[in-house]
């Protein structure tokens, strides 16, 4: 895979040297400058001096140069490390929240006597739309008001909700209190892109971006695991507590590393320090902060709505990411009861097979940190890259999701030997990596500081259609079974496979076609 990877992105990037005026801005050093009669500040003590000979201009003030402690982009590396690592355990937390009540279902609706297979799967994707409504609010929220608070609040708010879940006392309350944790749960998926934008070079971006995505991706494989053990031995409602109890210490874990990094937020904090200092009221930020106040709410939650509406930069790349996501939620949703009705698993071993997808996914996720920040370095070396090169790890990615699906339904459709199917699962979430990675990175080398309402806009899609494809399980299957089912399906991932290449070769085209402004 490394050495595809490779090679794929050394011979387009020389056929193409397009320009990506946003990564060049990035990158240029900013140092003390004059023109048109504005400054940037390049020290606090330069800031002081040169505020009060410029009291009748305004003056934009920049983070300072070569070094300034506030710059989240220069914060030290262990720093910067340990945020993302904290949104990713958040995230990952989340997520186990999402598939963690998979293989207690039968038990909790058992408990309320009801029967309905489309119930017993709405408690397990009632979470995913209910993401889907948090990442609308909380990814836009997070670029006026900055990505402190949101963490912050819907942390409380997640574990007031799991308390709740715990103690429901019908089925419908059960839906309902899953439905708002979830809501609050989207915090971290929704800001996580924004904040690797916020304190990594694109070079960089690569090896973060892995971090993060473990988080997203290990959550829903460790939690059925998880709550299958916890459901026989404790009760399906201690799996409600677990996952409410980690959000606690995660809620603690939070107050004490995470920072804000919201870089025009930060730097606005600095200007209002630097007028008290200096007196002069003249100063302004140099990078534009959306103000406060109902419009700017209104337009944060807005924007990712745009984004996909409007803009085939964020929309083509999170349809084919929420359609691979959809089918990793089926999966999910199916895979205990599958193993339990075909192979006669009890409770407690039906949540093993999900180790196959967590296998494939951590392993995935190795290999494309360590591949895709040196190749970007090496070919960054001798031309300028655009950001459509991040796509290209999915013309491997397509194709593996593809035979995942078509071994992984054919298995249990023929009873084959209980490993094919996780040997399937894994394959597939080998492809899941080489799907998701990429258009995250790449939403984040376009948009940058930006990169919450994009990547938000992606997850919102994706959250849609892992909710809403799980549903479509008892028909699919029972009219197609499990080998034609997911065969249609591994069709479905391979259209796909096109889509880097075709977007290296418009891509830059599409940008400036369809831009969308605030």
């Amino acid at each position: 895979m490394a050495h595809n990877l490779s090679s794929w992105l050394e011979i387009d990037s020389m056929s193409d040297t397009n320009h990506d005026e946003h990564i060049v801005e990035e990158e240029k050093e900013a140092g003390v400058q004059e023109k048109s009669g504005t400054f940037l500040v390049d020290s606090a003590a330069d800031s002081t001096h040169h505020a009060r000979a410029d009291a009748g201009n305004n003056s934009p003030v920049d983070f300072d140069k070569p070094f300034d402690p506030e710059d989240p982009l220069q914060w030290p590396r262990g720093k910067k490390y340990a945020i993302v690592i904290n949104v990713a355990l958040l995230s990952a937390v989340g997520q186990m929240a999402s598939s963690m009540v998979a293989p207690a279902v039968e038990q909790a609706i058992a408990e309320f006597h009801t029967t309905s297979l489309l119930l017993a799967v709405l408690v397990v994707s009632v979470f995913m739309i209910g993401q889907a409504v948090g990442l609308l609010l909380t990814s836009g929220i997070s670029e006026v008001y900055g990505r402190l608070v949101v963490i912050h609040v819907t942390n409380v708010l997640f574990v007031v909700f799991g308390v709740a879940a715990a103690v429901a006392r019908s089925l419908g309350q059960l839906i309902g209190f899953r439905l708002l944790q979830a809501v609050a749960a989207a915090a971290p998926p929704a800001v996580g892109g924004g904040v690797i934008g916020d304190m990594f070079e694109p070079r960089e971006r690569g090896r973060a971006t892995s971090i993060y995505g473990l988080g997203m991706l290990m959550g829903p494989m460790i939690g059925p695991i998880a709550g299958g053990y916890i459901t026989q031995s404790l009760g399906w409602r201690w799996v409600c507590w677990v996952i409410t109890i980690v959000g606690a210490v995660m809620l603690l874990g939070t107050l004490l590393v995470y920072r804000e990094s919201y870089r025009p937020l930060v730097l606005e904090r600095k200007v209002k320090r630097l007028r008290k200092e200096t007196g002069n009221s003249n100063l302004v930020a140099a990078i534009p902060h959306q103000s406060s106040g109902f419009k700017a709410l209104r337009d944060s939650i807005v924007r990712p709505i745009k984004l996909l509406l409007l803009s085939p930069t964020v929309a083509l790349p999170a349809l084919g990411l929420a359609v691979v996501f959809g089918m990793l939620f089926l999966m999910l949703s199916t895979l205990s009861t599958v193993y339990q009705q075909v192979y006669g698993w009890s409770t407690g071993a039906s949540g093993l097979p999900y180790l196959g997808l967590g296998v494939g996914l951590f392993t995935g996720l190795i290999v494309y940190s360590v591949t895709v920040d040196r190749a970007y370095i090496r070919l960054s070396k001798t031309t300028v890259l655009s950001p459509e090169i991040r796509l290209s790890p999915i013309t491997i990615g397509s194709p593996l999701c593809a035979i995942g699906l078509v071994i992984y339904g054919w298995a249990f459709e023929k009873h084959l030997h209980w490993i094919l199917p996780i040997i399937g699962c894994a394959i597939f979430s080998w492809g899941m990596v080489a799907f998701m990675m990429p258009v995250t990175t790449y939403l984040i080398d376009v948009f940058h500081t930006k990169a919450a309402g994009p990547v938000g806009a992606a997850a919102v899609l994706r959250c849609l259609v892992g909710g809403l494809l799980p549903l479509c399980a008892e028909n699919l299957y029972r009219r197609l079974g499990y080998g034609w089912g997911n065969t249609l399906l591994a069709f479905i991932a391979l259209v796909f496979a096109p889509f880097p290449y075709l977007f290296y070769k418009n891509g830059e085209r599409l940008r400036k076609r369809f831009p969308i402004r605030d």
